[in-house]
């Protein structure tokens, strides 16, 4: 089965976008603004941001927006996403 991000675009397809908008910036700043440790912990960040999107009850919604008759609370990705996304900055002591 394939994750969609947006009903046009696959969920992997979206995290590499967001990688390669981050690496843009990136190119902006020099290594003392933007470090390894950044960038890793950016790296990571951008690729779990959005793992909220991969329920059964999101892919549902991004199918088909309009028609998407579901509980509006199950299909939203970014609280599960963001608390994900903590789960793992924490062991790494981010948060």
């Amino acid at each position: 089965m394939s994750l969609h991000s947006h009903p046009h675009l696959l969920l992997h397809e979206h995290i590499q976008q967001v990688c390669d908008a981050m690496e843009g910036i990136f190119q902006w700043h020099t290594p003392e603004v933007a470090g390894q440790e950044i960038r890793e912990q950016c790296e990571l960040l951008a690729h779990v941001h959005d793992l909220g999107k991969g329920t059964k009850a999101f892919q549902e919604y991004i199918s088909n927006p309009d028609k998407y008759r579901g509980d509006r609370n199950l299909k939203n990705h970014s609280r599960l996403s963001q608390m994900l996304s903590l789960l793992l900055a924490e062991p790494e002591a981010w948060a």
